[in-house]
């Protein structure tokens, strides 16, 4: 956060992963859906972000449309 003023939206799982007594979650309701993408280098051969992409993918497919 900085300076204290840092505003942002994130997925629903930050606001279950960080607890920090300085950041307040407000659930955004009625709000469009926005795409997001992932960027990459294509040649990503490391196996944490081959990893990552995979769960990212999967998540996004089995995820219910809003």
């Amino acid at each position: 956060m900085a300076a204290n003023r840092g505003i942002g939206i994130v997925p629903e799982v930050a606001r279950r992963r960080t607890r920090h007594p300085a950041l307040r979650c407000i659930p955004l309701t009625g709000a469009p859906a926005s795409p997001v993408s992932l960027v990459h280098f294509p040649d990503a051969r490391r196996s944490l972000v081959r990893r990552f992409l995979e769960a990212a993918v999967r998540e996004a497919q089995g995820a219910e449309p809003r």
